[in-house]
């Protein structure tokens, strides 16, 4: 039994990887104001040897958290040596971040975050490759990504955000 309402878990399961990160970045920096007041050096190094990564790694964990979707879809994405496969009960395919010339985001009229957000993924070796953003295993699609060139996370938050159709150019080749 648990005395926190369903929707309250939901909501810090989703967001459990930046509280944790904003909490140990915390305990850094007491562990450095604790060194300070007592002038011991070693516990002001400490201090920093702990806040400072998880500092740096709290905006990335926030993005992250934005992009991660509670209802899944069907399907399962897998990512493996650059490759990007699709297992969909009609469809999938696979694809590899060589390959790729064009990502596409594309969203229905129903607001954001629904379910009916798609990544899209055009590339020279066939036919696009449409991914839904909550199948298993997409919220590590940003992350394979951020590997290509001029790839622009911004981007795709603004473009999963908006709330009408729309077809959104996220990357794209330079040749």
């Amino acid at each position: 039994m648990s005395f926190l309402r369903p929707e309250v878990l939901q909501l810090l399961r989703r967001w459990r990887e930046p509280l944790v990160m904003i909490v140990l970045a915390l305990v850094g920096l007491l562990a450095f104001r604790q060194g300070s007041i007592r002038a011991d050096a070693s516990l002001q190094f400490l201090g920093l040897l702990i806040a400072v990564p998880f500092a740096i790694g709290i905006l990335p964990a926030v993005r992250m958290a934005r992009l991660r979707r509670d209802d899944l879809a069907p399907g399962l994405v897998e990512i493996s040596e650059r490759q990007i496969t699709y297992m969909g009960p009609r469809f999938g395919g696979s694809v590899s971040l060589n390959a790729l010339t064009r990502i596409e985001i594309v969203t229905t009229a129903d607001g954001p975050w629904r379910p009916d957000v798609f990544w899209t993924l055009f590339h020279s070796e066939g036919p696009a490759l449409s991914i839904p953003s909550n199948a298993q295993g997409a919220e590590a699609l940003p992350g394979a990504f951020s590997a290509l060139p001029g790839f622009d996370l911004q981007a795709v938050m603004q473009a999963m955000a908006a709330t009408g159709s729309g077809t959104f150019r996220v990357w794209q080749t330079k040749a």
